[in-house]
Formats: C-alpha cells, sequence, structure tokens
C-alpha cells in the first residue's frame, strides 16, 4: 500500500476522533440548568484527503505519520539505510519525532529519536595524513 493510500484511509478515523473530542467537550461544558450550552468554537473540518494545506493549517497527525512512515521507509529499503529519526516541527509545536530501523546492528539496538546520534557527514576519500 502506497503512503498516500494509506494517508486516505486513515482519514475517516482521523475526523471520528476530532468529532468525539468536540462532542465531549460541549458535554462538559454543558450547563447543569438543562440550558442550552454556550456556543463553541469548533474547528474546521479536516481538508479532504490529498488536499493541498496553507501553512496555517494544521497538519493532521495520523496522516503525517501515516505519510511519514510509508516514506521513510521507502527510502530505507531504496536506499539501503539501517537507521534513522524524522522530526516534524509545525509553529513551534513538534508533530512527529519517531525512530525507524537499527541504531545498532551488534548488539542489536532500535533507533531512538531521543538518544540516538548519527554522524552527518562522511568523506569520500581518505584525509592527506592519513596511511
Amino acid at each position: 500500500m502506497r503512503s498516500t493510500d494509506r494517508a486516505a484511509a486513515l482519514a475517516p478515523a482521523a475526523a471520528v476522533v476530532g468529532a468525539a473530542a468536540v462532542a465531549s467537550a460541549a458535554a462538559a461544558n454543558a450547563p447543569a440548568s438543562g440550558a442550552a450550552p454556550p456556543s463553541l468554537l469548533v474547528a474546521a473540518p479536516p481538508p479532504p484527503p490529498g488536499a493541498r494545506l496553507t501553512a496555517a493549517d494544521p497538519l493532521p497527525p495520523l496522516e503525517l505519520e501515516a505519510f511519514a512512515d510509508g516514506l521513510i521507509r521507502d527510502a530505507m529499503d531504496r536506499e539501503h539505510i539501517a537507521g534513522v529519526t524524522v522530526s516534524v516541527v509545525q509553529n513551534g509545536q513538534v508533530l512527529l519525532k519517531k525512530g525507524y530501523g537499527a541504531a545498532s546492528l551488534s548488539p542489536a539496538r532500535k533507533v531512538d529519536p531521543d538518544t540516538t546520534l548519527f554522524r552527518i557527514a562522511r568523506s569520500p576519500r581518505p584525509s592527506p595524513g592519513s596511511p
């Protein structure tokens, strides 16, 4: 299943979770006297799958994770990468922080996005002082 297909498949679940949270908030804010609840600020419904978001639109967390999972795993397989960490930040908020693959093969250790360190550069040639 492609990552875009995964994201589209998760969109209805995200909408249900969002609707349940709004209903729960409405119930919590309802006055005990039985009067009509005050008007609530309700977030706009999520955009349809595949729609372009503006910079101000929040990224749907479930769709973001599904998209990243597919994209990262495909790239790791294609490029023979053992491990990687990914962080997605929007408006100063961390939306996704996840480790994929292995940080070490011997001893076997999974990538932890909080503690695993990777080298960020390599030299294709030996340095002039090396044998």
